[in-house]
C-alpha cells in the first residue's frame, strides 16, 4: 500500500536538551552542515535577524558599554548584496516557462502533474524555482516524490486513480529538514539510502471550537528492508513534554523515493554524500565584512556630523554645570578670560570609510557575477560565438542539476502509477543567458557586421532583441522600415539622400564619410 509523506515547511529546524538521544536528535553529519548555514540564515533575516543576533556578528569593542553597543547596533542597517543576488539568480532561470517533452496537453494524468505538482497549486515552473532556490542558497536540495494515503485497503486501481485523481505529488525540502540519513554500498558499488529521518511542521488547534493554532513539530521515519525491496514508515509527534507515536505502515518502494540535487558538495567532508555548502559563501563573508564597515561608518557620522563645544577659562562650578546647546541658548561666565568656541572632526576617517565600503560593494558585485561567467573563455569575440553553446557557466550547471533531479522524480511518480515513462520526456529549464547578459564584444561584433554590410538592418535588430537589449514587443521589421522612412538625424555621408540605407554605397574620392580623430 502507497504510504503518504506528509509535507514538510521549509523552516529552520532547532532542537532543545530533552530532545537529544530521540529519533528527533539530528545526525553528526546533518549538524556540521547546517552549523555552516547559520550566516546565511542570519544574513536573509535582513538588518532585524542581524541585530537580534547581536555580537555573533557585531562584536562589542572593549569597555564599551552594553547601552552604548545598543545604540550603535540600533543604527546599523544591513546592505542585503547576498540576498538581492539570490533573488536575481534565481530570477534568470525562470524568467521563462520551464517546458515538458513531450506536450503534457496529451496526457491529462501528467498535464496534472505539472500543473499543481505539490497538490498546493505550484506548476512545474515555481516548484522548480523553489528547488533552484534552496540549492543556490545551501548548496543541496532534496526532492521527495510521494503518494497519497487511500481510503480502500491495499493500492488503487488504475480506475479508482483516474475516478478520485489520484496521482503521485512532489514536496521540495531544505537541508535543514533532513536531520538524518542512512547508506550503504551495493554489490555494484552503487551507494543506496537504506533510511531517511524529515522534520514536518502542521498547525493544530486544540478543538474545532477555537480559532487559535499552535505549530507542531513531526518526525517521519522511512527505511528500507534488507533485502531492498519494501520497508516500513513511522511517524512521530513532539508533544508538551515527550515524544508520542503519530502512526506507522510499510511501503513497497525498492527505494526510498528522495532525490538529491547538488549544487555544491561540501568540499571539507571525509564523506560528500548528502553534505552541501553555500555557493555564495564567498559572498555572504564579504557581506558581514560590509555590516561591520558600515556600522562603523554609522558611527563615525555622529561625531564627524556635530561640532564639540570646548570651554576654557570658567570656573570649575562653571564647568560642572550641564550646558544645553541650540538655538535661542546662551554660553555665559563670570571669568573675563572664558572662551567658548566648536572643534570639527576633519572627516577624513569619513572618506576613509566611505571608500572602504564601495571597495566592498565592489567586490561583492564581482562575487555575484561569478555564477554567470562562462567556465571557459576566448580571446575573440568569434570565437565567443562559435564556442557558445559548449561552455557552461556554474549557474547552468545547477540548472542541468535541477533538471537531472526532477527527471528523476518524475520517473519515480511513472513507476508508482505502473505506467512507462513518455518516449523522449525531458524537463527543459531557460538556461541561454547569453541573450540576458548581452557581452560587449559580441554587440561590437555584430555592430561591425552590420556596418560592413554583412548583416541586413533586419537581422541585426533580431540579434539585439534576442539580447534583451530591445523590448520583446519590438517588430524588427516594422522598425527597420520605419526606421527607412525617417529622416536622417545627420547628413547623409554617403552623400546621396535616395541612397538605400542597408547598402550604403562609398564616396567615389575615396574619402571618409566624416574626419578622423587624429586629423
Amino acid at each position: 500500500m502507497p504510504v503518504h509523506y506528509l509535507l514538510s515547511s521549509t523552516r529552520y529546524v532547532r532542537f532543545s536538551e530533552s530532545e537529544k538521544g530521540s529519533v528527533m536528535t539530528p545526525c553528526q553529519a546533518h549538524t556540521e552542515m547546517v552549523s555552516s548555514f547559520e550566516l546565511i540564515d542570519d544574513l536573509l533575516g535582513g538588518t532585524a535577524r542581524m541585530r537580534e543576533v547581536g555580537e555573533r556578528w557585531m562584536p562589542r569593542e572593549p569597555n564599551e558599554l552594553v547601552n552604548q553597543y545598543r545604540l550603535r547596533l540600533s543604527r546599523s542597517f544591513l546592505f542585503n548584496a547576498l540576498r538581492d543576488t539570490l533573488d536575481n539568480l534565481v530570477s534568470r532561470p525562470f524568467s521563462r516557462k520551464t517546458t515538458v517533452k513531450p506536450d503534457p496537453s496529451e496526457d491529462d494524468v501528467l498535464e496534472d502533474m505539472v500543473n499543481d505538482m505539490d497538490l498546493e497549486g505550484s506548476n512545474l515552473t515555481n516548484f522548480a524555482k523553489d528547488v533552484f532556490e534552496i540549492g543556490s542558497t545551501y548548496g543541496i536540495a532534496y526532492i521527495l516524490t510521494d503518494y497519497p494515503v487511500t481510503s480502500s485497503e491495499g493500492t488503487p486501481t488504475l480506475a479508482e486513480e483516474r475516478s478520485e485523481k489520484i496521482r503521485p505529488y512532489f514536496t521540495a525540502y531544505r537541508p535543514h529538514d533532513v536531520i538524518g540519513w542512512k547508506s550503504e554500498r551495493m554489490k555494484n558499488g552503487k551507494r543506496r539510502m537504506t533510511q531517511v529521518r524529515l522534520i514536518e511542521h502542521r498547525d493544530e488547534s486544540e478543538s474545532p471550537a477555537t480559532f487559535d493554532t499552535k505549530e507542531v513539530k513531526y518526525v517521519r521515519v522511512i527505511s528500507m528492508n534488507e533485502t531492498g525491496v519494501g520497508g516500513t514508515w513511522q511517524l512521530f509527534r513532539q508533544g508538551e513534554k515527550s515524544l508520542e507515536a503519530a502512526g506507522q505502515g510499510t511501503h513497497t518502494f525498492d527505494e526510498i523515493p528522495l532525490d538529491v540535487v547538488y549544487f555544491k558538495k561540501r568540499r571539507d567532508a571525509k564523506v560528500r554524500y548528502m553534505r552541501g555548502e553555500p555557493p555564495l559563501q564567498d559572498l555572504a563573508e564579504m557581506n558581514l565584512c560590509h555590516w561591520h564597515s558600515s556600522s562603523d561608518q554609522r558611527n563615525a557620522l555622529r561625531f564627524t556630523r556635530f561640532g564639540m563645544l570646548v570651554q576654557t577659562g570658567v570656573s570649575l562650578e562653571e564647568a560642572k554645570k550641564p550646558v544645553t546647546v541650540g538655538p535661542g541658548y546662551v554660553f555665559r561666565s563670570t571669568e573675563p578670560t572664558a572662551t567658548f568656541s566648536f572643534c570639527e572632526s576633519s572627516g577624513d576617517g569619513v572618506a576613509v570609510g566611505e571608500n572602504d565600503l564601495k571597495r566592498i560593494e565592489e567586490r561583492m558585485e564581482l562575487l555575484g557575477l561569478r555564477p554567470l561567467v562562462e567556465a571557459t573563455s576566448n580571446s575573440t569575440a568569434t570565437g565567443k560565438t562559435i564556442d557558445e553553446n559548449k561552455t557552461e557557466t556554474a549557474i547552468q550547471l545547477w540548472i542541468r542539476a535541477v533538471e537531472e533531479g526532477l527527471s528523476s522524480a518524475f520517473r519515480r511518480a511513472f513507476k508508482m502509477m505502473a505506467r512507462d515513462e513518455p518516449e523522449g520526456f525531458a524537463i527543459d529549464i531557460f538556461s541561454d543567458f547569453s541573450t540576458l547578459l548581452p557581452d560587449p564584444t559580441i554587440l561590437t561584433f555584430l555592430q561591425g557586421m552590420r556596418t560592413g554590410g554583412d548583416l541586413s538592418r533586419v537581422t541585426f535588430l533580431e540579434e539585439v532583441k534576442r539580447r534583451g537589449i530591445l523590448s520583446p514587443s519590438v517588430d524588427p521589421e516594422a522598425e527597420a522600415e520605419e526606421a527607412a522612412n525617417d529622416a536622417p538625424l545627420l547628413p547623409n555621408p554617403f552623400g546621396d539622400p535616395k541612397a538605400d540605407p542597408d547598402n550604403p554605397k562609398p564616396d567615389p574620392t575615396g574619402k571618409p564619410p566624416f574626419p578622423s580623430a587624429t586629423s
